[in-house]
């Protein structure tokens, strides 16, 4: 099976490598940093917008022009799951062409179907079902839902004062989760998921209210179990961070909603769910920040050390983790295997703008592309051991400096490419971090002769949860690490870096101390509400479905409360 092609738009040109690094298409012509391009998730399809039209290529073995839309000032494009729709995005004007900015194309019968209007390209792309059978678009206080394919009627409004943000479940059965902010008044924000279809906007499958949030962010999982909410305030009240406060919540279908806790203070970077099973990992903390992965109990299944991380990525198939720091965070891009939580390999990779897992989940992309930053772009490819596949330098590969747009994979669907062989021999981040805490710096002259061993002391949290025991025990029998060299600008040799506990085991007994707590007391509130519901059950009042779930999971909320306080 050939592996995807790779496409590159530079100001030199536009350029798709094939799977063995020969370009198949070379367009010398010079490009602009205006234009645009998109893959269809299938990699059949592949839209070119311009200051003029967009054009859409079909990709066999080379691109192949099939038709146009004449839709200028195009800046963003959105294929439809199954790339029946096209939708353009154009930045909006005063002017009678630019009012309606927002156009949705039907790409079998080659024609405009209907055009809608907004100002911010933010919240601009509409959200479909896997099936293509339901559209859904937010417009400010209003949820507009559209089906099969008709976008000049609107089939289903919610109608919410305070409405903020709206995330479609692409799978059956196809719920809608509403956020309505909260007001100065003292209403709290909420969180509704709600049942589709019909709507009814008065009768929420699960919520979940809280305070102190400026932005929030839906994130579903792909199996529709249930929905981790992001929520974020622009300013810390407390005065504790700079950047202010970030809470995280998970809210289920069935109705139980809980608080995930995080056992390190600061930011939330990043929250991606897993596209095999019901797990999500996150990033956060203060720097160095830690990474753990969670299932959909807000248990954590796995504690992946500390590092210069902002972003996590997991492949189309669910089988390899990447952990990053994104922008001007410097730090070393790990692979880790998810089923036996093992480090395969670390990349040095300075400036990452753009990380991207290839779809057949063996290759990868980081990329320092442009505008982010103008100067030394720079893309290259390599495989989940950590070795380089293809590399371009704007500088080194051309005679005068390049700058680098736009880079992506030619898209695939998830079963084309199934999960491989994994063959790796794990690496200690204990190595990593020996070698990191000993690495030689720069030692004036005058104090070069007075550099001596040194004992260096680093905390066992920043090691991965199984490689912990290992190295308190090395250090408790006084072995240590050790790492260094003679150099002229080291100053010395030999240097022992040894890990202490800083209290591991109180930290993470009162932790889990604290979620045990939290979760008897959810769930002595939810068989408080089963009690007042089966009281009027008896009194014979007619109760959903969905409420009637909820008293036959009784006994099972009262073995889980007993197996709690044992």
């Amino acid at each position: 099976m050939s592996l995807p092609a790779l496409t590159c738009r530079s100001s030199n040109g536009f350029y798709i490598f094939g799977p063995e690094k020969a370009v198949v298409r070379d367009n010398s012509v010079k490009r602009k940093n205006n234009e645009y391009y998109k893959w269809n998730n299938e990699g059949t399809l592949l839209a070119w917008s311009d200051s003029e039209k967009v054009s859409i290529f079909s990709m066999q073995d080379d691109l192949t022009f099939l038709f146009e839309f004449q839709r200028p000032r195009v800046i963003d494009v959105q294929f439809s799951p199954r790339s029946s729709y096209l939708c353009t995005f154009e930045p909006f004007g005063i002017t009678n062409s630019n009012k309606n900015n927002i156009a949705v194309f039907s790409t079998e019968c080659k024609k405009l179907l209907s055009t809608f209007t907004q100002g911010q390209i933010e919240n601009w792309k509409f959200q479909f079902s896997q099936d293509e059978g339901i559209a859904c678009r937010f417009v400010k206080d209003f949820v507009l839902m559209f089906e099969n394919g008709d976008f000049t009627q609107v089939k289903h409004k919610i109608s919410i004062p305070g409405v903020c943000s709206v995330a479609l479940l692409q799978r059956s059965p196809n719920h809608v989760a509403i956020y309505i902010g909260g007001s100065k008044k003292g209403t709290p924000c909420v969180v509704k998921i709600l049942r589709y279809p019909p709507v009814d906007q008065f009768s929420a499958l699960s919520s979940k209210s809280f305070y102190k949030a400026d932005k929030v962010t839906l994130h579903w999982s792909p199996m529709g179990c249930g929905l981790v909410i992001k929520a974020m305030t622009e300013v810390d009240k407390s005065g504790k961070g700079y950047y202010g406060e970030t809470m995280l919540f998970y809210v289920s279908t069935d109705g139980s909603s809980s608080v995930i806790e995080v056992n390190k203070p600061g930011p939330i970077f990043d929250v991606q769910w897993s596209p095999a099973s019901n797990e999500f990992c996150i990033v956060y903390g203060h720097m160095p920040s830690k990474a753990c992965l969670f299932n959909s109990k807000c248990n954590s299944i796995f504690d992946f050390g500390t590092g210069l991380r902002t972003a996590c990525s997991f492949t189309p198939q669910g089988h390899l983790l990447a952990l990053y720091g994104h922008g001007n965070v410097r730090s070393n891009v790990e692979i880790w295997h998810r089923d036996t939580f093992g480090l395969i390999a670390t990349v040095d990779f300075n400036d990452i703008t753009f990380f991207e897992w290839s779809p057949c989940g063996e290759r990868f992309i980081l990329a320092t592309l442009s505008p982010t930053l103008r100067v030394d772009n720079k893309w290259s490819v390599y495989d989940y051991k950590g070795q380089v596949v293809m590399s371009h330098n704007s500088l080194s590969d051309f005679q005068h400096d390049v700058e680098f747009f736009q880079v992506s994979w030619q898209g695939a669907l998830p079963d084309v490419y199934p999960v491989g062989s994994i063959e790796f021999t794990p690496i200690s981040l204990q190595q990593v971090k020996t070698a990191q805490a000993t690495e030689q710096r720069y030692v004036p002259p005058h104090l070069r002769n007075q550099q001596s061993k040194k004992n260096i002391v680093l905390d066992v949290n920043d090691l991965p949860e199984n490689e912990r025991a290992a190295a308190l025990n090395q250090s408790s029998h006084g072995k240590g690490s050790y790492a260094g060299g003679k150099g002229t600008s080291g100053g010395g040799d030999g240097n022992s870096v040894v890990f202490r506990s800083n209290n591991v085991h109180d930290v993470d007994g009162q932790q889990e101390e604290k979620s045990k707590k939290n979760r008897i007391k959810n769930i002595e509130k939810k068989l408080k509400d089963i009690r007042q519901l089966k009281e009027k059950q008896k009194s014979g009042q007619n109760l959903d479905k969905d409420v009637t779930q909820k008293i036959q999971r009784e006994d099972e909320l009262r073995k889980e409360l007993e197996q709690l306080k044992v």
